[in-house]
């Protein structure tokens, strides 16, 4: 997925899901199927995306699954749905720590953003900024960064974007080979360009595209960059 291979992230992804449901894992076969999802959505794979991630609620998904699924939810802008996840979860595990600094917020900072209220987003943001160094499971780290990094791209705050999304980059011993790389090498090119800084923008775009050289070429989301790509 870091590479932006997903029908070969799919194939490996089912053969993870099977190994865990030959051992009785259903829990952790669900988590990996939801947070593949959420990839999906990110990626721009909407359809594919609304009807994986039913099909994960329809099983017995567990707290992991439920967060990735109320995430993706949310980036499809499928807000009541992502609201009643929210409200389970939050009722179901009042003293988790991560999920109520990191995931909860940042669901609800997604549902706001697909609302166009960044200011909101921003704000519940915050509780995750404590966090954002650590490692954050069952998501990689730096999501809620990124994410913070997409309220700022909304409110048009291009220095601020770009600054979230350069501190993630920065980090690649925590990083590792995550999609959440990938994806804030486009937003640090969406936030330079946004600045008017055309040179710099150019230069991202190209490390993006460099990065997702053999991706899937129909991704929407590949498309989507170069078409502003096209436009510098």
């Amino acid at each position: 997925m870091h590479y932006g291979r997903l029908a070969k992230a799919r194939d490996l992804i089912q053969l993870s899901v099977s190994a865990d449901q030959r051992e009785g894992l259903n829990a952790s076969a669900a988590a990996t199927q939801a947070l593949a999802t959420l990839w999906e959505a990110e990626y721009g794979e909407l359809d594919l995306a609304r009807r994986n991630t039913s099909a994960v609620l329809a099983t017995s998904a567990g707290r992991n699954a439920k967060i990735a699924a109320a995430l993706t939810w949310a980036e499809l802008k499928g807000v009541s749905h992502a609201q009643t996840m929210v409200a389970e979860l939050n009722q179901r595990f009042p003293d988790a720590t991560l999920l109520n600094n990191i995931w909860l917020p940042t669901i609800r900072a997604k549902i706001a953003l697909s609302r166009g209220d960044s200011a909101q987003a921003i704000n519940l943001l915050e509780a995750a900024i404590p966090y954002d160094l650590s490692q954050t499971p069952p998501l990689p780290s730096f999501y809620a960064g990124y994410v913070r990094g997409k309220a700022y791209l909304q409110a048009q705050r291009a220095d601020a974007a770009a600054q979230e999304f350069q501190t993630i980059l920065d980090h690649k011993g925590l990083l590792g080979a995550s999609p959440v790389a990938a994806v804030a090498r486009l937003g640090l090119a969406r936030a330079r360009a946004l600045g008017g800084n055309t040179a710099a923008a150019r230069i991202a775009y190209q490390v993006f595209f460099a990065l997702w050289k053999d991706a899937d070429p129909d991704l929407p989301l590949l498309k989507q960059a170069k078409a502003e790509y096209a436009q510098l």
